[in-house]
């Protein structure tokens, strides 16, 4: 299941800052899930802290990186 909606291109100069930074968001939520399901490189800890700071911490997005 995608999280992202289709757009149109997120580069335009028309899209404004708030959309971008959803866009940005989805795409990483999208990343950690690839991870996670996909890859299995994530665990469980990872993912309980990509949930918390989702719904706890205020952040739009939230992923593993350097692992």
């Amino acid at each position: 299941m995608s999280l992202c909606k289709s757009q149109d291109d997120p580069s335009s100069s028309s899209t404004s800052l708030h959309d971008k930074l959803q866009r940005l968001g989805c795409l990483m939520r999208a990343s950690h899930e690839s991870c996670s399901e996909n890859f299995e490189c994530a665990c469980e800890e990872s993912n309980r802290l990509v949930e918390y700071s989702m719904q706890n911490g205020g952040a739009r997005a939230s992923r593993m990186t350097g692992a």
